[in-house]
């Protein structure tokens, strides 16, 4: 009887790690393309409601990405394999990164411009 409880746990286990692996890819496509234009509308809001405030909503954005690869991929694990979801959420994370950033410091600069040539410094 054990051996047939013990058959039924590993078959439910693999049916669950691939329902699991079926549904990563798109929901990792799906939460990235939310997040990219869901960032995009707020620092567009942002910016030109509170232009002050756009670093801060930068560095926001960054911390919570570093906290996730920092969880994701810590050294204390005892064996980690990576796996194609990993390349494409380091992928993604670090592409969200360089154009947060330079979103950012294009957007400061050009609130700078404008204030100089309005006269507003």
């Amino acid at each position: 009887m054990p051996k047939v409880i013990d058959k039924i746990v590993d078959n439910v286990s693999k049916s669950g790690d691939a329902a699991v692996e079926a549904v990563k890819r798109p929901a990792l496509y799906f939460t990235v393309g939310v997040s990219y234009i869901s960032y995009l509308l707020i620092f567009l809001g942002v910016s030109y409601l509170v232009p002050q405030y756009i670093r801060t909503l930068s560095n926001v954005a960054v911390l919570i990405i570093c906290i996730v690869l920092i969880y994701k991929f810590n050294p204390l694990r005892e064996k980690y394999v990576l796996t194609e979801f990993d390349n494409n959420l380091i992928f993604f994370t670090a592409f969200f990164i360089i154009m947060s950033t330079g979103l950012t410091e294009f957007t400061l600069s050009f609130f700078n411009n404008m204030r100089t040539f309005f006269g507003q410094e």
